[in-house]
């Protein structure tokens, strides 16, 4: 986790639970929430994961969100992405890169009465 943060500090780490947990949320609002899938910001998760001991790490989930409103709330608005312009740069020269993208996902974010904008990726897939 050290080495991700230290090339990507907003990175995010997914969180799997073999059992679902039912937690109230403090943030939207104080609905429960069921999941198996929880995101925690990496440079959280990494400190309280030093702090708690191996049987207790379920406490990380107290800083989590379910991955289902991680996307919708968060990711899909704009939220909790890197931004950083080296960043984009190694992603779009392919030279020396941070990471390396292995799949394309294409969102359409609408409101109301708003029509979903046609991709068509075999048109921009070479682009990429």
């Amino acid at each position: 986790m050290d080495r991700i943060y230290a090339n990507m500090p907003y990175a995010h780490l997914l969180l799997y639970t073999y059992r679902e947990y039912d937690l109230p949320l403090k943030f939207p609002n104080d609905r429960e929430w069921k999941s198996h899938l929880w995101v925690s910001p990496l440079n959280t998760a990494r400190r309280l994961l030093k702090q708690v001991r191996p049987n207790d790490n379920s406490k990380v989930l107290r800083t989590s969100l379910p991955f289902t409103m991680f996307l919708t709330s968060r990711i899909f608005w704009g939220h909790d992405l890197d931004y950083r312009e080296e960043l984009y740069k190694h992603i779009v020269d392919g030279n020396s890169k941070l990471i390396d993208p292995t799949f394309l996902g294409v969102v359409n974010v609408y409101y109301e009465k708003q029509r979903p904008i046609a991709v068509s990726l075999a048109d921009k897939w070479e682009e990429i």
